[in-house]
């Protein structure tokens, strides 16, 4: 990973994680990986904050500084509300 490019931790994992996921692919056509990365991305942020709050939908809208009606719609996306 290049100095100064990362530099919060969140970014510098995001940075890895793209990378593997490029070498994974190799040149193999693939379009769209922003709108993928994005969705996987905030897939695995809506899980682990939900379950950090226990499922509180409230906790967890204004930890992540969503609206409660925001974190529903997002959930629904990605079909993770129950």
């Amino acid at each position: 990973m290049p100095n100064n490019r990362c530099n919060s931790c969140l970014s510098g994992h995001t940075y890895e994680i793209t990378q593997q996921f490029l070498s994974d692919i190799g040149h193999a056509e693939c379009t769209g990986i922003y709108q993928r990365i994005i969705d996987e991305t905030e897939i695995g942020m809506l899980q682990a904050v939900m379950e950090h709050t226990q499922g509180n939908q409230s906790k967890a809208a204004q930890l992540l500084g969503i609206t409660r009606a925001t974190l529903r719609q997002r959930l629904d996306r990605h079909q993770l509300r129950g």
